[in-house]
């Protein structure tokens, strides 16, 4: 397949997005996803009728496809998105083997955030099967990444035959916890790969790393690490049920000190949005960027969708931080039942986690 080197967004085009369970998708932000079907990776990347489609319409195109509607409203609300992110990577004339991976590294997670799901966290899938709510025929994504990793580090190394600097993005799960991750990183530097990698690591910030000897910017091309917080203090700790937001704040300073670029990542929904002021403050006073994503699914979470109780929000601080339009989109488009649906799924976990907490974790209260 052709290009002509220009491209509404130049994702499909350079990245690879890897999966938890070592499948593959079209972006990690596209709703609905473009989904492979096999574990064949030269298949999906250059042959796949579908994700051949997708790019053909991004290369005619100067707006938004529906299903990109994430970053569509992160650059109305910020000016900032993975897409404009994206963007800054040429695209050749030939479809080229990835310059870039986002890989998803099974589902290992230290973590149990209310947003997230057992497919991307082994803490959630360890409560869901202590509750007895795990989907019918569920698979571990651990296992099957375990699986499929040895023949999908192949096709990673590849992209070293064909680009000078290949750029990693490290997801989960929490890539810091997982020993896959860890292997994977200590084989790179040893094969004196890490000078040709930028590492992107996306990490909760619960610890700095047991790579700490290695890790640091003086051994890799570049290390780009986004900590990802939705609250500050007891609030964070409950949002990302199982952190110590004592532990987060030391982290934070370390990644500062130690790698070469640093950015806060809060996950916008109905149990957060009134947080995003203290967020934008803490941001600042660290001297890091702030970057927003709008949460879509699980839907009942979404801030469109709420429909509980009328409740007050603080609009200037919301416009003073540049969050104005996250505080309108608020019960937008209400669906019915959201709200109690949101609230019955946080009581189920009551027999597993600690719901007991000092202050209002919700807008209204959602868990009381």
């Amino acid at each position: 397949m052709l290009t002509n080197q220009q491209s509404f967004c130049h994702g499909p085009f350079i990245r690879a997005f890897v999966l938890p369970n070592g499948l593959y998708r079209d972006c990690c932000a596209t709703v609905p996803a473009l989904l492979s079907q096999d574990y064949d990776f030269d298949q999906w990347w250059f042959n796949n009728n579908n994700f051949n489609k997708l790019r053909k319409k991004l290369l005619n195109t100067q707006s938004f496809p529906a299903q990109c509607s994430t970053c569509r409203i992160s650059e109305q609300a910020s000016n900032t998105s993975f897409r404009l992110s994206l963007n800054k990577i040429p695209i050749t004339k030939e479809l080229a083997y990835p310059k870039e991976w986002s890989i998803m590294f099974g589902n290992i997670c230290n973590l149990a955030c209310w947003h997230c799901s057992e497919d991307f966290s082994s803490r959630i899938e360890n409560d869901k099967l202590k509750i007895n709510v795990l989907p019918e025929n569920f698979k571990s994504p651990a296992a099957e990444f375990e699986l499929r990793w040895p023949a999908l580090k192949n096709k990673i190394l590849q992209s070293y035959e064909h680009h000078d600097i290949v750029t990693l993005s490290l997801l989960g799960g929490e890539p810091t916890y997982n020993k896959i991750v860890i292997d994977f990183l200590i084989f790179l530097y040893e094969n004196n790969l890490s000078e040709r990698t930028r590492l992107e690591i996306t990490t909760n910030g619960t610890r700095s790393s047991k790579l700490s000897s290695i890790l640091t910017k003086e051994n890799w091309n570049y290390i780009y690490v986004a900590i990802s917080i939705d609250a500050v203090g007891a609030k964070a700790e409950w949002l990302r049920y199982g952190c110590n937001w004592n532990e987060i704040d030391r982290n934070i300073d370390y990644y500062i000190e130690k790698t070469n670029y640093v950015e806060l990542h809060s996950t916008v929904s109905i149990l957060n949005i009134f947080d995003l002021p203290d967020l934008s403050d803490y941001s600042k006073n660290k001297k890091v960027n702030l970057i927003v994503n709008y949460l879509k699914s699980p839907s009942y979470l979404a801030l469109e969708h709420y429909d509980g109780p009328a409740v007050e929000l603080n609009e200037k601080a919301f416009l003073d931080n540049g969050y104005i339009d996250y505080y309108h989109l608020l019960g937008t488009n209400p669906i019915t039942g959201s709200y109690d649906q949101a609230k019955l799924y946080i009581k189920s976990f009551e027999s597993v986690r600690n719901l007991n907490v000092s202050f209002d974790p919700m807008i209204v209260g959602l868990v009381g």
